[in-house]
């Protein structure tokens, strides 16, 4: 699909079991670094977060992270938890949302009038927000209890402070 789309990515990495011999020619000749990675404890998507945190990257986009299986998705989530730090951005970007992983943080969201926001307690949380149709004054969020799905944003700015860990989802259109 990255080929389709005519993406150039930094690096290809894992075991190659879901990509053409002519897809890895094509990137090689592109200068993209191909790094085999067979080893099966890990996924692909782990060793590529890896792979970026050894190189120091303080961004780090993950395209197409929300597939169509349910187990690659959800541990796609938890690798924002593990592999978050306050020095390094890790989004996840789905066919319709960025979704971002925040421990005891205070975030700004440039959005527009209408945008959907949730907020998914990952595993707890206390919210405050400003700038949302459902505001949230300490409310308690925890898994399985409690969540803040379908909010939305009032106009162009929202922040949350997030006390905690969270789950911040926002809608890309």
């Amino acid at each position: 699909r990255v080929r389709r789309e005519g993406w150039l990515p930094n690096l290809i990495s894992g075991d190659f079991d879901g990509v053409s011999p002519a897809t890895l020619r094509y990137f090689g000749k592109k200068g993209v670094e191909l790094l085999h990675t067979p080893d099966q404890n890990y996924t692909d998507l782990e060793k590529a977060l890896a792979w970026c945190v050894l190189r120091g990257f303080a961004s780090i986009w993950i395209a197409q992270g929300l597939g169509t299986r349910f187990d690659h998705s959800f541990t796609a989530l938890s690798l924002l938890r593990r592999y978050h730090s306050p020095e390094r951005e890790v989004l996840l970007f789905g066919e319709s949302d960025r979704v971002r992983f925040v421990r005891d943080a205070t975030l700004r969201l440039k959005t527009r009038a209408g945008s959907r926001i949730a907020v998914l307690p990952f595993p707890s949380c206390r919210i405050r927000s400003k700038g949302l149709r459902y505001e949230m004054a300490g409310l308690r969020l925890e898994l399985g209890r409690r969540e803040s799905v379908s909010n939305a944003a009032l106009g162009q700015e929202v922040k949350l402070r997030v006390s905690g860990e969270a789950l911040v989802v926002e809608a890309l259109r």
